[in-house]
């Protein structure tokens, strides 16, 4: 039997400003366009960051991959 996967919440308006507010502050990594490796490595951390920032204020935990889809 497969598990069955779950949809998240609808993102609010005050969370995509929230997510608008932090892509701003890590947008010069992450819209860089290089694709070398120590430019991935920057970028992964920049979501995590940016990540571990917005779970610290919302009250819906979202993963990176749910953050990089409501951009």
């Amino acid at each position: 039997m497969a598990t069955e996967s779950r949809r998240a919440a609808n993102v609010s308006a005050s969370e995509k400003h929230l997510l608008i507010e932090l892509i701003a502050k890590y947008a010069s990594i992450i819209e860089n366009k290089e694709t070398d490796k120590m430019t991935v490595a920057e970028k992964k951390a920049a979501w995590t960051s940016l990540s571990d920032d917005f779970n610290a204020v919302s009250c819906i935990k979202r993963s990176i991959e749910q953050l990089k889809q409501v951009c």
